[in-house]
């Protein structure tokens, strides 16, 4: 039985890079700093390690993608929405 880890571990990466570009870019904007400030994020580079193991079994995922995962990714996806949109409004991320 397959499962929508790999996609899971993908949208974390999404999320934390749309986070961490969102805290940026509400504070003083975006600038060529904050890249290597990204590069210094211990949470970026752990989902992007994370995400690279298995972001070729992403497709296969998605084929094979029962009602259940659907919903899964789907609210996942807009929790994720949520984080990033309170990232570039400034706001704390809430638990």
């Amino acid at each position: 039985m397959r499962t929508i880890k790999e996609t899971k571990d993908l949208i974390e990466l999404i999320t934390t890079l749309g986070v961490l570009i969102g805290r940026e870019v509400s504070g003083d904007g975006l600038q060529l700093t904050d890249v290597l400030k990204l590069l210094e994020s211990s949470e970026f580079r752990g989902n992007l390690e994370k995400a690279l193991d298995g972001v070729l079994l992403v497709p296969i995922e998605l084929g094979d993608l029962s009602l259940s995962e659907g919903f899964d990714l789907s609210m996942l996806v807009l929790e994720a929405f949520r984080k990033i949109l309170a990232a570039f409004d400034g706001e704390e991320e809430a638990s």
